[in-house]
């Protein structure tokens, strides 16, 4: 019964990661928290946490099942589970946000919604930060007040930044969205689109020209526009391409989606 049941399991899981459409292979590494660390944990039959929804770095990768301390064909088991589950969360996410932003367009038309979704994605490693899960924050927009129950710590620029909290995801995206609109549509010439928004958070399309945009006095949306090894415009595009975000907006309007 027990081969049987592996069997069933393996099927289930070839047949998931089959017939959903989301590339996995599109990682965040500049959301705010993502040194974040735990001691002992516990774990379900996923592989998830059970004593919090939020998953640090190593988790989300699935290296920490190597280390719990069962058989090792349980730990083979365990990863094809975790790595089923994982899929079927991004592909919801991605879905989640897209019909999100195709509505707050509806408010905001001027914004490019795939913009929307994948700094959501990016910001909050799929909604699974402790910053997204514990206060609401999926842009990793920070608090500039000294009002302690109105924002939270988490590593990022400093090992102290203060991150917004906020009621939920949608008030979340909708203070994104006034920040695009009152700081960033105004470096906008002409009709906005996704490239002229990108240009605008990060002052150019490449490192080089970040950086020239920091250097002379402009600000970013984040230091990652001009730091690391890729522009966080670029990533953003990336992210787009590899999500086929695109598409999945194109659907929803259609209402195919």
């Amino acid at each position: 019964m027990k081969i049987i049941n592996k069997i069933i399991l393996f099927v289930l899981a070839i047949f998931i990661m089959a017939f959903t459409n989301t590339n996995t292979k599109f990682e965040s590494k500049t959301y705010a928290g993502r040194y974040d660390k735990v001691n002992k944990t516990t774990y379900n039959l996923l592989g998830l946490p059970t004593d919090r929804y939020w998953l640090t770095r190593k988790e989300f990768h699935g290296r920490h099942i190597k280390d719990l301390k069962i058989p090792e064909h349980e730990k083979r088991m365990l990863k094809i589970r975790f790595k089923v589950w994982k899929q079927t969360h991004i592909e919801e996410f991605v879905d989640h946000m897209c019909r999100a932003a195709v509505e707050e367009t509806k408010v905001y038309p001027e914004i490019a919604p795939e913009l929307i979704v994948i700094q959501a994605v990016l910001e909050s490693n799929y909604g699974l930060s402790k910053l997204a899960c514990e206060a609401n924050n999926i842009y990793g927009v920070k608090y500039r007040g000294k009002d302690k129950s109105k924002f939270m710590i988490a590593a990022d620029d400093s090992p102290t930044d203060k991150f917004t909290k906020y009621k939920s995801q949608w008030w979340s995206m909708r203070a994104y969205t006034k920040l695009l609109m009152r700081k960033y549509r105004k470096r906008i010439k002409g009709t906005p689109n996704l490239n002229k928004w990108l240009k605008a958070l990060c002052g150019g399309l490449t490192l080089a020209e970040s950086a020239n945009y920091v250097k002379n006095g402009g600000q970013i949306y984040a230091t990652s526009c001009y730091k690391g090894s890729k522009c966080y415009s670029q990533k953003l595009l990336n992210g787009i391409e590899t999500l086929n975000i695109k598409n999945r907006i194109k659907k929803i309007k259609n209402g195919i989606h």
